[in-house]
C-alpha cells in the first residue's frame, strides 16, 4: 500500500475517531466494570502529583487541550512544526506515565488504547520516513491524488 497525502489524512482521521471512541468507551454497557473492582479501584488514592483542586485540573485542560488540537490540525496539514512538536511531546510523555499510578480498563478500552498508540506510532514514523515525509518538508510530492 503507498502512503500518498490523502491516506495519510485517512489514517489520522481514523486516529482522531479512535481516540473519541476512547473517551466514550467506559460508558458503554459493554465496557462496565465488575462493581467489586470499581469499588476497589474507587478507593485508591490518586498519585500525589494529580490536582486535588477541579481549577488546577481545568487548567491544565485548557492548556494541554489546545496544543494537542493544534498539533493533530498540524499533522492534518502537513506543518514541519506539527511533526516535531507531536515527535517531542510523545517523547516527554513516556516517562510521565510510569507515575500515572494504576489504573482499570476493560477489554474494549484496552483494544481502543493499543490500536489508538500502534497508529499513533505509524503516523509518526510515516511523517519523518516515507514519501509523505517530502510534505513535511515543504517539498511537493508526485502523488496525483493532492495538489502539492
Amino acid at each position: 500500500m503507498k502512503i500518498t497525502p490523502r491516506r495519510y489524512r485517512q489514517l489520522l482521521t481514523v486516529y482522531v475517531i479512535l481516540l473519541m471512541l476512547i473517551g466514550v468507551a467506559p460508558f458503554l454497557p459493554m465496557a462496565a466494570l465488575p462493581l467489586d473492582l470499581h469499588e476497589a479501584w474507587e478507593r485508591l488514592p490518586p498519585p500525589a502529583w494529580i490536582p486535588d483542586s477541579i481549577a488546577t485540573t481545568l487548567l491544565l485542560a485548557a492548556l494541554l487541550i489546545p496544543v494537542v488540537i493544534a498539533q493533530i490540525v498540524g499533522l492534518y496539514l502537513f506543518r514541519r512544526w506539527a511533526r516535531t512538536l507531536s515527535t517531542v511531546l510523545t517523547v516527554l510523555v513516556w516517562p510521565l506515565l510510569l507515575f500515572t499510578g494504576p489504573s482499570v480498563q476493560s477489554a474494549l478500552e484496552v483494544v481502543l488504547s493499543d490500536v489508538t498508540s500502534v497508529l499513533w506510532g505509524a503516523l509518526l514514523a510515516l511523517a519523518w520516513a516515507s514519501p509523505v515525509s517530502r510534505r513535511f518538508e515543504g517539498q511537493p510530492d508526485a502523488s496525483p491524488d493532492l495538489p502539492a
